[in-house]
């Protein structure tokens, strides 16, 4: 599924998306996550060993939340996302505001993005330095 007006942010995205979800769980990722996939189990883990928590969501060493790292209780979610009058514009950190998160540390850097040539470049070297050790 698309947003109906395409490039209008990851609000919009997700709304069009849970239509289409049938699970009790989905995750929420971003596609400038290149080092994202060992974050996936311990992001199910943190989500599935706190029953209260609406959402686990990588957190950096400097307390900053990746929230679209991010698993959700589909239920949850489609709640957040039907509270809003209209998801075109609207911030991921509106979804979030009174949701129960569980923060998941990502002392590796699973959660850090590369919106530059620079940064995928430096991302390459690093996954080449620990595939190598």
């Amino acid at each position: 599924r698309r947003e109906d007006l395409p490039g209008g942010g990851p609000v919009p995205a997700i709304a069009a998306a849970l239509d289409a979800v049938r699970e009790a769980m989905v995750f929420v990722l971003a596609a400038d996550l290149p080092a994202l996939a060992p974050a996936i189990p311990a992001l199910l883990a943190g989500l599935q060993g706190n029953s209260d928590a609406d959402l686990a969501c990588l957190a950096g060493a400097d307390g900053r939340r990746n929230y679209l790292a991010a698993v959700w209780r589909t239920d949850a979610l489609r709640g957040f996302v039907g509270e809003l009058a209209d998801p075109h514009g609207v911030p991921v950190r509106a979804l979030v505001g009174r949701a129960a998160t569980v923060e998941v540390s990502d002392e590796d850097g699973w959660g850090r993005d590369c919106d530059t040539w620079e940064e995928l470049a430096d991302a390459r070297r690093r996954w080449t330095i620990r595939e190598s050790t």
